[in-house]
C-alpha cells in the first residue's frame, strides 16, 4: 500500500508553483475584462460560471471570452446545447467582424467591404485551435468523452459549455435537476480537474442572481458571476452609460463582492459583444 505524503513533503513544490503563479507562467487565462481578474481568472482544475436570467446576453459573455481566449493562442472546446454550427457562424463572424447580426443573417444588404471583412475573419477561425461542437441535449458522459477526445486531438485550454439547462422532454423534476447536477460535477471534477483544463459556463439564474435549475450546480463551480440589467436609477446615478452589471456572488478561490458592488459593462447584442464599461462607477475596491 502506497503511504500518503506529509504536507512537509509537499509544502515547498506547492510554494514554488505559488511562485510560478505570481509571476505568470502558470496556464491562468485572463478575462477580457480587466476589473474582474481582480477577482477571478480562469485556471486549470477550475470552473467559473455566468448566471443571468433570460436574454441577459449569457452567449455572447461565453463568445466574448471564447474569442479572447483564441486572440490569446489558446485551444478552445465549444459545447454548445443552444444553437447549430450556422447560426454560432453568423454569431462569430458578427463578433469578429463588428458587422450586425442581422445583416450576415440575410446577406442581401453586406457591402464589398463587410464580405471582405467576413472572408479575412473567416481565415483567421481556419487558423484557430478551435471546436465548436452542437449538443441539445448535455449529459454527462457523452459531454467527458467529447472533452478527453478534443483534448487528445487539439490539447484544449479550456472548455466552454453553452449553457447547462434542463432537459425539457424529462416530466421527472428530480432527474432533471440530478442530471444538471452530474453533469455540472463532470464539467467540475472530470473534466477540468482530471484533464488540467480550465472550464467556463453559464447559467439561469433568479432575480437575485442565484443560479435556478438546481443547488447542485452552484455547488460544483469554483466561481459564479452574475449578469444583471442596471435599472433606470443605476444607470442615471452611475452616469457609465453601461446598461449591464457583473457581481461576482461566489468565489471559492479569491475574493467575492459585496451586494453593492458591481462592474459597469457594455453590451452591444447586435454584435454578440460585451465590453467592460471605459468609465466605472466609484466602487469598493477588493480586500
Amino acid at each position: 500500500v502506497n503511504s500518503m505524503p506529509l504536507y512537509s513533503e509537499i509544502v515547498e513544490s506547492t510554494w514554488e508553483h505559488i511562485k510560478a503563479r505570481q509571476r505568470g507562467e502558470t496556464k491562468a487565462i485572463s478575462f477580457p475584462f480587466k476589473l474582474l481578474n481582480e477577482y477571478v481568472v480562469l485556471e486549470p482544475g477550475e470552473c467559473v460560471c455566468f448566471a443571468g436570467g433570460p436574454k441577459a446576453g449569457k452567449s455572447a459573455m461565453l463568445l466574448t471570452i471564447t474569442v479572447s481566449m483564441l486572440k490569446k493562442g489558446k485551444s478552445v472546446l465549444y459545447v454548445d446545447s443552444e444553437i447549430s454550427d450556422e447560426l454560432f457562424t453568423m454569431r462569430i463572424l458578427s463578433h469578429l467582424t463588428g458587422i450586425q447580426f442581422w445583416k450576415i443573417r440575410n446577406g442581401a444588404a453586406l457591402t464589398e467591404e463587410e464580405e471582405a471583412a467576413i472572408l479575412e475573419a473567416i481565415e483567421w477561425l481556419k487558423q484557430q485551435k478551435f471546436m465548436h461542437i452542437y449538443m441539445p441535449v448535455l449529459k454527462a458522459d457523452p459531454l467527458y468523452i467529447t472533452a478527453k477526445k478534443a483534448k487528445h486531438q487539439i490539447g484544449i485550454d479550456c472548455i466552454v459549455v453553452d449553457y447547462l439547462k434542463a432537459d425539457n422532454t424529462k416530466d421527472d423534476g428530480f432527474s432533471v435537476y440530478a442530471d444538471l447536477g452530474n453533469v455540472s460535477d463532470v464539467l467540475k471534477n472530470k473534466i477540468a480537474g482530471e484533464l488540467g483544463i480550465a472550464a467556463l459556463t453559464a447559467a439561469q439564474a433568479t432575480a437575485t442572481g442565484k443560479i435556478a435549475d438546481s443547488a447542485r450546480i452552484a455547488r460544483s463551480m469554483s466561481t459564479v458571476i452574475s449578469i444583471s440589467d442596471k435599472d433606470l436609477a443605476e444607470i442615471e446615478e452611475d452616469g457609465t452609460g453601461a446598461t449591464k452589471k457583473i457581481r461576482v456572488v461566489y468565489n471559492r478561490n479569491g475574493e467575492q463582492m459585496l451586494e453593492d458592488e458591481f462592474i459597469d459593462m457594455v453590451f452591444d447584442g447586435s454584435t454578440c459583444k460585451y465590453s467592460q464599461a471605459e468609465k466605472q462607477h466609484e466602487r469598493v475596491e477588493p480586500y
